[in-house]
């Protein structure tokens, strides 16, 4: 299970492992079946109108050659909507909220919105609200050598997810080609229960896309909002002594506190007091971009 959500989002409850850990109200732990969770205000069942577990597995697995349209899911253990290797599918005007946290591999915990994990050739996320995901909002990710391409991510609202949006590529010999990701609002990454929860609370962003080879192609990010975050409003990097393979920023608009980071690209950060204005260039190269700095 990954969460209990209560009355919709008035509160989250957030797993533990061990009974000692459970703290706070709505943290809980579970044992034999049963989720034994902490309320110093009283009984939840007396105190809210409506529980949801986030529990199971994915909500829907997608192979090619499908479309899902104006469909709400949510409250689960893993994955919204899942896809392996798969060819011209698409998602469109769904909702997809309160996922994820459930399910491991090692130490880390999983949980996706909109995920395609392996090959992908026509993959369209449009007009999508997707929120409250315990890692990433929408993603399509691979460590191997294959070619995700033909991608378009258009006119959604991500927000309140560890990881609004995330891509990344681990071999040097897979691709990410042909990809555009415009109209976009993406808000408040980290903000939201997932990252509250998990162990690792050094990353919060927007857009995610660091760490491996990440070569790319013709891949487009223009017109976007990047609206707050807990940590960098994008993150991502490429092969060091391939520049060409960092993605390129066009006409976005940036909001940031003051106090807080724009970007980390290649390892390098961006802080707002730093840079102003002059990071969204540095940082994203975006001449035509506007960053809005809040004190």
């Amino acid at each position: 299970m990954g969460a209990i959500v209560f009355d919709h989002g008035v509160a989250v409850g957030s797993l533990k492992k061990k009974p000692e850990d459970v703290k706070v109200n709505y943290d809980y732990y579970i044992k034999g079946g049963r989720a034994y969770v902490y309320c110093t205000d009283g009984n939840p069942g007396e105190l809210y109108a409506n529980i949801e577990t986030c529990s199971g597995g994915h909500l829907f697995r997608l192979k090619s050659n499908s479309t899902i349209q104006n469909i709400r899911l949510m409250y689960t253990g893993i994955h919204g909507i899942s896809m392996g290797t798969v060819e011209n599918v698409e998602a469109d005007g769904c909702v997809v909220g309160y996922v994820g946290g459930g399910s491991s591999v090692g130490n880390a915990r999983l949980g996706n919105g909109i995920e395609v994990y392996g090959g992908c050739k026509g993959y369209t996320i449009r007009n999508c609200h997707v929120f409250q995901c315990y890692d990433a909002g929408i993603t399509f990710q691979y460590d191997g050598a294959i070619v995700e391409e033909d991608i378009l991510f258009e006119n959604n609202l991500l927000e309140y997810s560890v990881y609004n949006i995330e891509y990344f590529m681990g071999r040097e010999a897979g691709i990410m080609k042909d990809v555009l990701i415009q109209g976009n609002i993406l808000r408040y990454g980290g903000y939201g229960w997932g990252y509250h929860t998990r162990p690792d609370k050094n990353r919060g962003t927007n857009y995610q896309g660091r760490g491996l080879q990440n070569q790319t192609a013709n891949f487009i990010v223009k017109n976007n909002i990047f609206d707050h975050s807990m940590s960098f409003l994008a993150e991502f990097s490429a092969n060091k002594e391939k520049p060409e393979w960092l993605p390129t920023f066009t006409g976005n608009t940036y909001y940031q506190e003051e106090n807080n980071r724009i970007a980390r690209v290649n390892d390098k950060n961006y802080g707002v007091k730093r840079y102003g204005e002059q990071g969204i260039i540095d940082a994203f190269g975006d001449t035509t971009g506007k960053l809005h700095i809040y004190k």
